[in-house]
C-alpha cells in the first residue's frame, strides 16, 4: 500500500507547480480543463497528462469553429443572411468592431 502521507506530500507539491488553468490530456487523446488540485489528482493516478501547447490550440481552434458554426446556424434559423461587403476582408466577423 502507498504511503498516504507521502502521497498527500506529493499531490499539494505538484497542484501548487500547476497553473490556474490546467489542460490535461486523457490516454485517449480528450482535452479537458480541470483546476490545480483535480489535474494533480488525475497525474498522479496516470490516468491523465500535462496538453501539450499544439493539442490545447487545435482544441481551441476547434471551439471557435464551432461557436461560429452554432451562430451561423442561429441566424440561419432565424432567416438572417450576412452579406459580405465588397473590400471587406473575409475573415471579418460579425461581432467585431469597425475599423476606424
Amino acid at each position: 500500500m502507498r504511503d498516504l502521507r507521502k502521497y498527500w506530500q506529493d499531490l499539494h507539491a505538484l497542484a501548487a507547480s500547476l497553473p490556474a488553468d490546467v489542460w490535461l490530456a486523457s490516454r485517449d487523446g480528450a482535452l479537458v480543463e480541470a483546476p490545480p488540485r483535480i489535474a494533480a489528482k488525475m497525474i498522479l493516478a496516470k490516468s491523465h497528462r500535462l496538453a501539450t501547447e499544439d493539442e490545447i490550440r487545435a482544441r481551441q481552434e476547434a471551439e471557435a469553429d464551432r461557436r461560429r458554426q452554432a451562430a451561423a446556424e442561429l441566424r440561419r434559423r432565424r432567416g438572417v443572411a450576412v452579406i459580405p461587403l465588397a473590400g471587406e476582408p473575409q475573415s471579418r466577423r460579425l461581432n467585431d468592431k469597425p475599423a476606424r
